[in-house]
Parts: C-alpha cells; structure tokens; sequence
C-alpha cells in the first residue's frame, strides 16, 4: 500500500534538468495551442530524457498528468488533435512518454503530450512518473 499511496516529489523549475529513472529529464515546452474551444484551451507538452542507465529507465511504463494550483489533474488526451497537428506538427509527431524498449545510453527521447483543460486552469505544472522509480516522481514548475 504504502509503495503506491506516498509519493515524493522532485520539484524542477521549468528551465532545469532533473536526474531521474535512469535519464536527465527537461521540460521543454508547456505551450497553449491557439485553438480550443469556449470552455476548454489545449495544453502542449513538450520535454525530454537524455539517457544514461537504460535500464533503470526500463523499468517503467512512464505516466504523465498536468496539475494546475487548485490541484486538479489531467491525463493526456488519447492522439494530439488537429489543432496541435496543424499549429505544431513537429510535436505532433513526437511519441507519448510510455515504455522504452530501445533506449540506449546517450539518447536523447523526445516526448510530447496534449491536454484539454479548463479555460480557468492556471499555475500548470507537468508531472512525470516512472513505475520503476517510485515513490518518487518529477513535477515540472
């Protein structure tokens, strides 16, 4: 119980890199896509792992959500959208943080996300966990 229930938290600030599960992890962008719609706004995140022990890194799945300061949470939604496709494609492309059946010493994984949140929604921070590394997880600020 306890192993899943408490949880530690690495807070990073949004230009710094954080070692963690095996990887130095960035944010590197948390970017409002122009298109939504009257209550909701998507949400683009973009960061990434530079791998050092694969291993550890394999010991996943990783999971991401978004958090804002009222402390309400969202999962990434399923594909980007046409609106993230058509604003940034480059990102579109880019694959979801999941497993990391390939990562080798030395690479880079780059890594996106799209979340619809409220239009009310502020203070958002990213949050990155990976199975293997808990309790603790990284909160990008």
């Amino acid at each position: 119980w306890r192993s899943r229930h408490i949880r530690t938290p690495l807070t990073v600030e949004r230009s710094e890199t954080q070692r963690y599960a095996g990887a130095e992890w960035q944010l590197t962008g948390l970017t409002r896509v122009p298109e939504g719609s009257a209550n909701a706004i998507l949400i683009l995140a973009e960061f990434e792992a530079a791998v050092d022990d694969p291993e550890l890194l394999r010991k996943g799945p990783c999971q991401v959500a978004l958090t804002d300061v009222q402390g309400r949470c969202w999962q990434p939604a399923f594909l980007p959208g046409p609106a993230v496709r058509k604003a940034r494609p480059d990102a579109a492309d880019k694959p979801r943080c999941g497993a990391f059946p390939n990562a080798a010493k030395g690479m880079t994984i780059r890594m996106a996300a799209t979340f619809v949140v409220p239009d009310s929604a502020s203070g958002l921070s990213l949050s990155v966990t990976i199975s293997g590394a808990r309790p603790e997880y990284l909160v990008f600020r």
